[in-house]
């Protein structure tokens, strides 16, 4: 079964009082752990191939944007579940999510943003549990199957054996 630590929220989100916000948020629905970043490099030395929830907003304040931040995550997890939240709504804004292959969008502007991201939040976390959970049934079937194999391999070694070749 897939640990909670894999759906771990990792939350990029520079301005200091949207951290705040958010995570009076996640405390209020009970989502926990996760983890907070203000910059994209504390983020990424600590993202991994083992984790699979990303929360973060488009335009940070740094020498990078959103988008190079999910370039280098998928480069690291490809499989991640990546969440943007930003306060531009603009069509070339939606254009670069597609671009970026993010899974969901929040917009900042909304009055219950906060309220959405906890949803995609949740509703990220049944993905990546639903899709991790597959991947281990179907490599302990591609178990099986070597299994079964290497046993009908030795029954044909074993019945070659026991007649011979000049049986």
């Amino acid at each position: 079964m897939i640990e909670e630590k894999n759906t771990e929220p990792y939350i990029l989100e520079d301005d200091e009082d949207h951290r705040d916000w958010i995570e009076a948020a996640l405390k209020k629905a009970g989502i926990w752990p996760y983890s907070m970043f203000a910059n994209s490099n504390d983020l990424l030395g600590k993202f991994t191939r083992d984790h699979y929830l990303l929360v973060l907003d488009l335009r940070l304040s740094e020498n990078r944007d959103g988008a190079e931040v999910v370039k280098e995550v998928r480069d690291i997890n490809p499989d991640a579940y990546i969440i943007i939240i930003s306060g531009q709504n603009e069509p070339k804004v939606f254009i670069q999510l597609i671009k970026i292959k993010a899974n969901d969008y929040v917009d900042k502007n909304n009055k219950g943003w906060l309220d959405e991201l906890v949803i995609s939040i949740k509703s990220g976390r049944e993905d990546v549990i639903k899709k991790l959970n597959e991947k281990e049934q179907k490599a302990q079937l591609i178990q099986e199957l070597q299994a079964i194999r290497d046993d009908i391999s030795e029954r044909r070694k074993k019945r070659t054996n026991d007649t011979g070749p000049n049986n």
